[in-house]
Formats: structure tokens, sequence, C-alpha cells
């Protein structure tokens, strides 16, 4: 098609799978796919956190069992051995359940985003997948609870000297899993956040009482004619077409400069019909759009956008030359920028071409609220020049890019797997917290006979918990922070991260361990004193 502007590229052919074209193609697919794998990765993390912290912090249980082991003439290498194949068993049954949850969790995704996605037990690869997964989950949750619990001392554990360590680390774990859940939560708000932004905001051109028709058929060779007949409406106020979307431009890369052999600059084209311009609303910023008055403006002429204007580096580029690869043009106007696509990929700039294409949209626009009395008008125009293809039609407004799709169907799944986290997050918070209040049954007894409150109990419980949910704020926000404005950046338009985003999501962090915390301790502060001290 673009043949004669191709005589001086080189070309260095290859073959693409489809998989891959759909993968790495610009609806962005492989960056979805390595969120929900860092996602997952995550996830992973804060489940082997909540066994570390479960076993080291319950570790007194199994002290005089490993105490006498060692005795008898255990080494501490077969004691690890022996504690990070019991973690590994534990993986691989916790696998066997995941296999029956995932083909649940799979046919719900099918259903909410209208796709089957398989889980092929057949395959064997996917098996090997599989046991690697196990076999490393349970090697990394096991090793520190093995490390730690083999380093006791027979003496200590039987002579009842021995008091647990370990409670910095697991501190260190709590916070790294708060960490994680507050980062969840900051980046699902804040890609919500982005995906109205992106949605949304059609900056520099106008999507209202615009619907659009697939050119298809005899519509190629008749458009002039259907053009006419649907202005002879007053309620259509213009007609246009052109061979993409406006607002998804993913097609026509081309080079261009001011003087050939020399373009070294890349842009996206949109090839147009006369009137695109009042269809949409854009604003001409300098000299005039395509018109039928002029002749030569099928021929030579060129519209390009400020972008391009500003690469220039020229004040009054109308009447410049132009070319496009080494084919001359000579610049007739300048539009201001208007987001043609989504996503910051090959630069702001794009040129408007008036050029004869077969296929895209013609674009009506229509006057406010007047489209019931127009819709037949229109049906029957279209059928009468296009008998042989149905009529379909579309509202622009409602008009979703694949970025569009992605990011709203991103942020879906980012809610979900948040709340699987937070959930993973809340059983580790509630297991620790539960065991230490258990560990002071006697200290809040005494604290009760000396006089102290419930109120006085909780809040001294609690005191620790905050302390970490507050380091862990401290750590995760600036984070959640550069990660939102790092992607972010990859968009035409960004959604500012609000503060109050940030005090929302520490504000119900801690109302969420607070309501843990608060359940776990209350039976201990509010049972009688004299029970607790005679607890064990």
């Amino acid at each position: 098609m673009y043949s004669r502007y191709e005589r001086d590229v080189e070309y260095d052919p290859f073959l693409l799978s489809v998989n891959d074209m759909y993968m790495y193609g610009e609806s962005l697919n492989y960056i979805f796919m390595r969120i929900f794998a860092a996602i997952a990765i995550f996830i992973l993390i804060m489940a082997c956190i909540n066994f570390m912290n479960l076993s080291t912090a319950t570790s007194m249980r199994r002290a005089k069992e490993i105490a006498i082991r060692k005795i008898v003439g255990a080494h501490r290498k077969q004691i690890i051995k022996q504690l990070i194949s019991e973690s590994v068993l534990l993986a691989f049954i916790s696998l066997n359940i995941a296999i029956v949850m995932s083909e649940l969790i799979l046919e719900l995704f099918g259903r909410m985003y209208g796709d089957n996605i398989p889980l092929d037990l057949t395959d064997f690869s996917l098996w090997i997948q599989f046991i690697i997964l196990a076999l490393t989950t349970g090697f990394l949750a096991g090793s520190y609870p093995a490390i730690f619990l083999s380093s006791f001392k027979p003496i200590k554990v039987l002579s009842f000297h021995y008091s647990q360590d370990g409670g910095r680390f697991r501190k260190i774990l709590v916070v790294f899993q708060f960490v994680l859940s507050i980062i969840f939560l900051s980046m699902t708000i804040l890609t919500y956040r982005q995906s109205q932004e992106v949605r949304n905001n059609k900056i520099g051109l106008n999507t209202e009482n615009i619907l659009y028709v697939p050119i298809k058929g005899e519509i190629n060779d008749n458009y002039e004619l259907v053009k006419n007949d649907l202005l002879q409406n007053p309620d259509i106020e213009s007609v246009t077409s052109s061979n993409q979307e406006p607002t998804w431009v993913h097609l026509g890369e081309f080079l261009w400069g001011t003087s050939p052999g020399k373009n070294e600059n890349l842009s996206r084209i949109l090839d147009v019909n006369y009137d695109f311009l009042d269809v949409f609303n854009i604003k001409l910023k300098e000299g005039r759009f395509y018109s039928k008055e002029f002749s030569s403006d099928s021929v030579n002429s060129i519209v390009i956008n400020e972008e391009i204007v500003k690469l220039l580096k020229i004040k009054d580029p109308i009447g410049k030359q132009f070319y496009l690869y080494d084919e001359p043009y000579k610049i007739i106007g300048v539009i201001e920028y208007f987001n043609f696509f989504p996503i910051e990929l090959g630069g702001r700039s794009i040129i408007i071409r008036l050029k004869p294409f077969k296929g895209g949209h013609v674009y009506i626009k229509y006057a406010k609220d007047r489209y019931p009395y127009i819709s037949d008008y229109i049906k029957k125009v279209f059928e009468n020049h296009n008998p042989n293809y149905p009529y379909e039609f579309s509202f622009y407004s409602d008009f979703k890019s694949p970025v569009d799709e992605g990011i709203e169907n991103l942020n879906k799944q980012l809610i979900f797997f948040t709340s699987f986290g937070m959930f993973i997050a809340a059983l580790g918070l509630l297991g620790l917290s539960a065991f230490m209040v258990s560990q002071k049954t006697k200290e809040i007894g005494i604290r009760k006979a000396m006089g102290a409150s419930v109120k006085k109990i909780l809040i001294i419980m609690t005191k620790q918990f905050f302390k970490l949910i507050l380091i862990a704020n401290i750590i995760a926000i600036p984070i959640s922070y550069f990660i939102n404005k790092y992607a972010a950046s990859f968009f035409t338009t960004q959604a500012e991260g609000d503060i109050f985003v940030f005090l929302f999501v520490f504000l119900f962090i801690f109302l969420i361990a607070f309501l843990i915390i608060y359940a776990v301790t209350i039976k201990a502060a509010r049972a009688n004193p004299a029970k607790s001290l005679r607890y064990e």
C-alpha cells in the first residue's frame, strides 16, 4: 500500500507467532501478565511469612521434642532436613487444594471477562512447574523456622530456662507483610483512578453526540453518496470518515523531516476525509484544514499537530516543505494536540493526511438529544447504499481501546488479589496476636487485679502492633507513590496520587488491625482475674 515510500527502508524479516502478537502488541498484554505474576509472587511471600511467624511464635510446642532428639544423637542438619521436609510436604498438600480452587476461580474469571481460561492438567510441563513451585515455596517457608528451631540448646529447654527468641525477626516479617498489603491497596485505588482518567479524559476532542458505522462492502465506493444523503437531515451536523479511531491511532508510523534523506523523527499517521475537525471539534491552531476548494490538498498537502511544530523549532510552519520518507508535502495547517493514543508510545506527534483508504468508520455528528429522531433515517441510508451488509453502529462516547479494556480488567483483578492478600495478612495477624495474648494471660490477670480497665489493657496490647503498622506505612507509602508515578508516566494523561488516597489506606489498614487485635484481646481482658492467674 505504501510501496512508494519503502525504497530506502532496510528490512529484517522474521516470523512472529499469533500468541506473540497478542502478548507483545500495542495492547501491552505482556505488562499486565508481569503485573499479575508479581502480585502472585507477593501473595505467596505473604503466605510464607505467615508460616514463618506462626512456626517461630509457637516454637515452644516443639522445643522439647527437638531437645530430646538432640540428646539421643540427632545432628542439627538432620533436624533442619526434617523440618524443611515437613514444610515441603505441607506445600504439596496445599498445591492439590490450590489446583481444585484454581479450577473454580478460573471458571469465575471466565464468567467475569467472557473468556474461557483453561487449566490443562494433562500438560506435563505444567506439572513440572507446579512441582518446582511447591518445592520452592516449601523450602523458603520452612528454611527460617528450621534454622531457628534447630538452634535450641537441650539443657536450657529441659531445665525450663528456655526463653523464645526471634521476636525482632518476627516484627520485621510483620512489617514487611503490612508493607505489601499497603502497596496492594494503594495501587488498586490509584489504578482505578488512572483507568477513569484514561477512560474519561479525551483531551482535545469531543466524543459526545457522535455515532460511528464500520465501512464495509459498497460503502467504500459510495461514501460521498452516503455522506450527502445523511446531511439532508437537518439534525445531522457533520459527517466524516477515517481509517482508525481518533483515540486509538495504533497503525501507520512514518519517518518525517524537513529534507529528503534525513528523516529521523517518527510519527503516527491518521488518514481522514473532509470535515474531520468539525465532527470531533479538534481545534485548528494555524493555517487551515483540507477543503474541496483546493484541489492540491489531495496531492501534496499535509496537516500536522503542534507537537511536530515544537520538534521542527520553527515559528511559522505554514507553507514549509515537509517530507514523509522522501515524499514532499506542503504544510497547510497545524492542529492542537488531542489524545490520539492512551499511552506514551512513540511520542505525542501525529500527522493528519487526506488520503483514500479502505475500511475504517463513518462518523456522524448529530444535534444534542436528537438521536431518537434520526436513528431510523441513518439506518435507512446505510441499508439503501449497502444492502448486502447489516447496519451496525456504536456511540463513540462508549468506545474502549484495548488499553482501556486492559486497565479495567487489571483493576478488577487487582481488587480480587488485593482482597485475597489482605485476607492472608489478616489471618497472619490474627494467629500471631492470638498467640501473643495467650502468652500474656497471666500478665492481663495481674493488671486487672491491680485495677486496670479493659480499655487500658487493650491500649497496652495493641500499642506494639500499631507501631509496626506505622513503620509499614512510612516505608510503603513512598514506594507506592513512586511506583504509581512510574506507571502513570506511560500514559498521555496521568491521575495524580492524592494524599487522601494514602491517608485512607493508612486508616483502613489501621482499622482492620485494630478490629482483629480487639477481637482477640477483648475476651482475655474481660476474663475473671482469678481464672487468668490460674492459667497454666
